[in-house]
Parts: C-alpha cells; structure tokens; sequence
C-alpha cells in the first residue's frame, strides 16, 4: 500500500496549522483565537474541503443509502418523482444502484433541501460521496487540503497573488497524485501476472 493511503488520525487544527505555516501566517491554539488566521480557517476550511471531495470519487467517501419519494412529491417539467437529499454529509451523487435512470439535481422549497428529480419509481438506492469522518482522509488528500488551504489564506496573511500561485499549483499536483492514488489502489484487475 501506499504511503499517500495508509490510514492516520487526522487533527483538523493541525491541517489548518499546516496551511498557516505555509501561508506565512502564525499558528493558533482553537479555531476561536481572535486573530486572523483562526478567522480564515473557519472561512475557508469546509469550502476546501467540501471542494476536494467532489472533484474525485474517493473510495473512503462513498456511501450508500436507500431514499424513498418525497411526500412533497409533484411533477416537475419532465419528472415524475422527487427524492429529498436530506442527509448532512452529502457532497455528490456518483450512482444509482440497480438502475440508470436519467434524473436531475435540484433545489426544493417545500423540501427545504437538494432533491434528485427522476423518474424512477420508489425507492431508490444511491452511491454518493459524503463528508467522511477525518479518520477516514488519505495522507494525500490531507496533503492537497494544507496547500489549497494555504493558497487561500496566504491572499490574506501576506497579500502577494505569486506566493498564493505556487501554493495552488502545489496543491492541484498533490491532488492529483492522490486522485491517482486513490484509483490506482481500487481499481481492482483481473489481468494480474504473478
């Protein structure tokens, strides 16, 4: 196995601690130190992390779950059905199981919620990726979330566009790494030669 993939206990402080020491910035204690980087943290954090999940299908974030029609359930222009995606750790819809039905992700009101529109009858079971406790992270994800974060903090901490550049460039490398990392380990062949 990999060393980008062998599974170690991932302390969100430290990631973002990591992303301030690159970014030129000077590490906190907790997220509620009144200093600008814990601010930046906080701003940025999720949105980076949230985003990492859902350029790659990472294997440690699927999930699987069964959904039934939603009780608020009217047609919408060419759908007959709509399933509420009322789950917090939901990022992406990567399939249907047991069947391919054409559908659409939208925005319900009613629902207060993302819905899938299909029309597929009830229930129906999806593979999606969610947020994953951070026990779960690959090293190498770890490794693209500290540049990217730092990236982001460094336009604030020292206001040069050129330090931020390089720290996005690093950053989209390592995420590539451990997205072929990733799909090279689960992409299991029966064409193996001893």
């Amino acid at each position: 196995m990999s060393d980008l993939n062998t599974a170690r206990e991932v302390d969100i402080l430290e990631v973002c601690n990591r992303a301030i020491d690159l970014a030129g910035g000077q590490r906190i204690n907790t997220f509620d130190d009144k200093v600008e980087e814990a601010r930046l943290s906080k701003l940025h954090f999720r949105f980076i992390r949230d985003k990492l999940l859902w350029d790659h299908d990472w294997s440690w974030a699927s999930h699987y779950k069964e959904i039934a029609k939603s009780s608020n359930d009217t047609n919408v222009d060419e759908w007959d059905y709509m399933y509420a995606i009322k789950f917090n750790d939901f990022i992406r819809l990567r399939e249907f199981i047991d069947s391919n039905p054409l559908y659409e992700i939208g925005y319900s009101g009613a629902e207060e919620s993302r819905v899938i529109y299909t029309n597929e009858s009830s229930p129906i079971k999806i593979r999606y990726t969610g947020i994953p406790s951070a026990a779960a992270w690959a090293p190498g994800f770890v490794d693209a979330l500290v540049y990217l974060l730092a990236a982001e903090m460094s336009r604030t901490l020292i206001e040069t566009t050129t330090a931020s550049g390089e720290l996005f460039a690093v950053g989209e490398a390592r995420k590539m790494e451990a997205m072929e990392v990733d799909a090279n380990e689960n992409n299991f062949s029966e064409d193996i030669v001893d």
